[in-house]
């Protein structure tokens, strides 16, 4: 990989001989090689929701150079190659002018490789944000938040409540588009994600241990893969990377193949081009418009009475489960209610939300004629490799219309097949959607809930 990217960055270069063999040179000079010591660590896990110790190992895997010693390369195409700045001003034309340019102008920026330390995957805890609500971030305010990371972006900036102002900072995240997905499951993960924050960003994965950290341009950078997705995701990683620059909290995640170095190469680029580019300024986000908000955190049946939205709250609930507290929420988003229960000490929940239907529900209603677009049977996983282009947004999480929604269309949703279960779907009444998502619940205990709604 080492050889690739020297190789891939000689290529953009076209000079005369004799600036070869001068950059041949520095780079010989600049890149060597040795063993990184093995050392292991753990992830413990602060959140009361999370409270797990995972031990974590340092997994070495070969990089563009040690980590904190720089590969002369460019990164990313908001970086200057030395021979533009021939372009500026007088210069002579041709070889001679690059040359002159080369002796002239800053070198290129360096691009200084991460040691990926093996992990398990890390549990996002589930918050409760007061005053919680968002925007869309504008291209003018991502191009104050991020360089160009030489592919299409979007992202949400999100705002709270705070002791001293409603329209506090709380983070934002940015999000590759067009193709930028990774297949997994019976879900399709978005490929890249950014998280950025004014504070340190909230995670179950706080580092205590004897840990490998890179540098990059001295910023200290902790980075991590989780590559044993099981039998269902066998060739799918997950790649993460945390840093901190003046006071701006990152924390970069992405999905790649295991197959490779593309994961390591991508993760470490996309770390490299941020850093090197400065931090964000966060200043462009401040004094968002507020709009209608409501974000009340009740018990299971005060919900029940919500005169909008209760009565489409199951009656019935499977016997060890315990409720936990129902959010009803407006805001730009989302009006209806939030309602979760669990089954204590275990894994088995269940999430029952209810809202006005949005334009993303509407899009996913199939008809019970159609099993191609929602039966699971019909497919294997992983399942972007079985299910056709066209009806993959109707599998992933398909709405049923109330009147049409039958035991066997509830059935056929079980992933699994067999004593464990975990079924997706959406269920359409009128412009009410109800959207469920269990785990570890039986087809026949969901049919049992949907029966009981008392609408």
């Amino acid at each position: 990989m080492k050889n690739e990217i020297i190789i891939n960055s000689w290529n953009k270069i076209n000079t005369s001989d004799t600036a070869h063999r001068r950059i041949l040179g520095n780079i010989i000079n600049n890149v060597h090689t040795g063993k990184k010591k093995k050392s292991y660590w753990k992830i413990i896990m602060p959140v009361a929701a999370c409270m797990a110790v995972v031990l974590v190992s340092i997994l070495t895997i070969p990089g563009p150079g040690e980590p904190g010693e720089p590969i002369v390369v460019g990164v990313g195409e908001s970086l200057q190659h030395p021979w533009d700045f021939a372009m500026q001003g007088n210069a002579p034309s041709g070889s001679d002018a690059r040359e002159q340019a080369l002796e002239a102008s800053p070198p290129l920026q360096p691009m200084y490789a991460l040691t990926l330390n093996e992990l398990y995957p890390p549990v996002e805890p589930r918050m409760f944000i007061p005053g919680h609500f968002s925007h869309d971030v504008t291209p003018r305010q991502l191009q104050a938040i991020l360089p160009d990371l030489g592919f299409p972006i979007t992202g949400t900036v999100s705002y709270y409540r705070s002791d001293y102002r409603d329209d506090a900072l709380f983070d934002i995240i940015i999000y590759e588009t067009q193709g930028g997905y990774i297949a997994r499951f019976n879900e399709v993960f978005i490929r890249t994600t950014i998280r950025i924050a004014p504070r340190p960003i909230f995670t179950c994965a706080i580092i205590e241990y004897e840990s490998e950290i890179s540098y990059v341009s001295g910023i200290p950078v902790t980075a991590g893969v989780f590559d044993r997705m099981s039998d269902w995701a066998g060739d799918t990683a997950l790649y993460i990377a945390y840093f901190e620059m003046d006071s701006v909290f990152y924390r970069i995640q992405l999905y790649d193949y295991t197959q490779g170095d593309s994961g390591l190469n991508r993760l470490t680029e996309i770390v490299n081009t941020i850093i090197l580019n400065g931090a964000a300024y966060l200043t462009v986000l401040d004094n968002p418009v507020i709009p209608e908000l409501r974000d009340d955190r009740m018990t299971i049946e005060e919900a029940r009475l919500d005169p909008d939205f209760g009565a489409y709250l199951p009656t019935y609930v499977p016997e060890g489960f315990s409720p936990d507290e129902a959010r009803r929420t407006i805001d730009q988003h989302f009006n209806g209610i939030f309602a979760h229960w669990h089954m204590m000490g275990e894994m088995n929940s269940i999430s029952w939300n209810v809202s006005l239907a949005e334009a993303h529900d509407l899009a996913n209603v199939v008809s019970i004629n159609e099993p191609q677009k929602f039966d699971l049977s019909l497919y294997s996983v992983p399942l972007a490799d079985t299910v056709p282009d066209e009806y993959m947004q109707f599998v992933t999480n398909p709405v049923f219309l109330a009147e049409e929604l039958t035991f066997e269309a509830v059935q056929s949703r079980n992933l699994y097949g067999r004593g464990s279960s975990r079924l997706n779907f959406g269920v359409l009444f009128g412009d009410i959607a109800i959207n469920i998502s269990v785990m570890d619940v039986s087809p026949e205990q969901v049919w049992d809930m949907i029966l009981s709604i008392k609408r």
